[in-house]
C-alpha cells in the first residue's frame, strides 16, 4: 500500500503504544487537530502530527502500560462494535418504516374514478410567493432578535430549522406585504435543482 502527498501515514513502535488505543485517542482529539491546520484548505502536513503528543500510561512500565493501553482498547471497541451494531439496526428499521410508510401512502391516497372530487390547489388555499420586492430585508436591516425571516436554506428535513435563522424588526414586517405564514400551512422552495415541501411549525406561523 502507498499513499499520495494527502495522506500522512503513522507506524507505531510496538513496543511503546497500541496503535489502536493511539488512534481512539486522535479520533479524541479530532477538532483540535483540525483547527491547527493551515491555508485556504486548513490542511494538517506531517510536521504538525510529529508534533502530537500522546498519553502514555506507566512509560517507566512498557508491560504494564501496553496492558492498560490494551484494556482502554478492549473497552472502547467494544463500543464501537454496539455502535455499529446499533446503526445497523436503526438504518434497516428505519428503511422498513418508509417503506411501510410509502405502502400505506399510495394505499390510502389512491381512489377509483368518481370516488372523489377533483381541485386544484387554487380551489382550496391561497398561495403566494416570498418577498422579492424593492422592500426586500438587506443584510444591514436584520437585527439580533425579532421577526423570523426564512430563507430557502432555513427549510431542512420537511420543516423549518431556527439554526442559522436571520431576524427582521416589527417595524419592517409590517412594510413586507408577502410571504406571511398565516395558520398551518406547507410551503414550498423552489429552486433550480429541487423543489422541498415543508409545513409551518406553530410557533412561526403569521410570521415571515
Amino acid at each position: 500500500m502507498t499513499t499520495n502527498q494527502a495522506c500522512a501515514n503513522i507506524q507505531l513502535d510496538a513496543g511503546i503504544a497500541n496503535y489502536r488505543y493511539v488512534f481512539h485517542f486522535l479520533l479524541s482529539q479530532y477538532e483540535y487537530i483540525k483547527s491547527l491546520g493551515a491555508g485556504s484548505q486548513t490542511n494538517i502536513n506531517a510536521g504538525i502530527v510529529k508534533k502530537l503528543q500522546i498519553p502514555i500510561p506507566c512509560p517507566e512500565n512498557p508491560k504494564k502500560s501496553l496492558e492498560i493501553q490494551a484494556e482502554i482498547v478492549r473497552i472502547l471497541d467494544a463500543f464501537t462494535a454496539h455502535t455499529a451494531e446499533l446503526t445497523a439496526e436503526l438504518t434497516a428499521e428505519l428503511t422498513a418504516r418508509k417503506k411501510q410508510y410509502h405502502y400505506y401512502r399510495d394505499k390510502l391516497l389512491s381512489f377509483e374514478e368518481g370516488e372523489v372530487e377533483w381541485k386544484t390547489l387554487g380551489d382550496v388555499c391561497e398561495i403566494g410567493d416570498g418577498n422579492h420586492s424593492s422592500k426586500y430585508p438587506r443584510a444591514d436591516e436584520m437585527v439580533e432578535f425579532g421577526v423570523p425571516f426564512i430563507r430557502g436554506t432555513n427549510m431542512v428535513n420537511g420543516t423549518i430549522s431556527d439554526q442559522d435563522m436571520k431576524f427582521i424588526s416589527e417595524e419592517k414586517h409590517r412594510e413586507l406585504k408577502k410571504g406571511i405564514c398565516k395558520r398551518l400551512m406547507c410551503l414550498w422552495l423552489i429552486e433550480v435543482r429541487s423543489v422541498k415541501l415543508l409545513t409551518c411549525p406553530k410557533n412561526m406561523q403569521g410570521q415571515t
